[in-house]
């Protein structure tokens, strides 16, 4: 997915109004050399958010017109451009209504563009086992596809269930979350036992992680 702001919407609006009007207010009808390498920069920037969001009838429209611009052999009327620049501005309008956008609410916003926050720690002692999962939770969450949410949550709690299994060294041949699970129940249900000797060393290192 495409992050868009709609700042960038206004920009490209703002620019062509911007040129539009500074042909309007020339005086000659031949545009110069300065002028038009100008444009040629304006006109790069809305292209290249053109091809960003998928209008790619508006952008292949502003390439043409760039080309010429570039032709310095050429002389171009400054009508001709404005007339092209019009074109160009109803183009944009006429394709945006076939380009679905969604919108990411500012109270859900972060969790979108900053999916790792506060897993840091996590992320840095597990990297990738656990990297995915968490982003696409936070990012599922952003766009309310809560059960996709859910279930990326629940492959990260799996995981940590599968780590703590590990480190109380379990010998499961086919480890799983309930098999693990299972095991921390009967281990806590004999705290005293030495059968689980680490476990008592360590159950105030465990106990915060554990849930019934």
């Amino acid at each position: 997915m495409e992050r868009f702001a709609a700042a960038d919407y206004y920009n490209i609006a703002t620019t062509l109004r911007v040129i539009s009007e500074n042909l309007q207010a020339r005086t000659g009808s031949v545009v110069g050399d300065e002028e038009a390498a100008a444009l040629l920069g304006d006109l790069q920037k809305i292209f290249s958010s053109c091809i960003r969001i998928g209008l790619q009838i508006s952008a292949d429209f502003l390439k043409e017109l760039r080309i010429e611009l570039a032709q310095k052999e050429l002389s171009i009327a400054t009508a001709y451009v404005g007339l092209k620049i019009s074109e160009i501005s109803d183009c944009i309008r006429r394709e945006m209504r076939h380009v679905t956008f969604l919108h990411i609410s500012a109270e859900k916003a972060e969790w979108y563009s900053s999916p790792q926050k506060g897993w840091e720690a996590a992320i840095e002692r597990f990297g990738d086992r656990i990297t995915t999962d968490i982003e696409e939770a936070c990012k599922c969450f952003a766009c309310d596809r809560h059960a996709a949410a859910v279930f990326h949550a629940m492959l990260v709690a799996e995981f940590g269930v599968l780590e703590i299994g590990r480190a109380l060294h379990f010998k499961d041949p086919k480890p799983s979350w309930h098999s693990a699970l299972s095991e921390m129940r009967r281990i806590r249900s004999r705290p005293n036992s030495q059968t689980y000797r680490h476990w008592n060393r360590n159950s105030s290192r465990y106990s915060n992680k554990y849930s019934r």
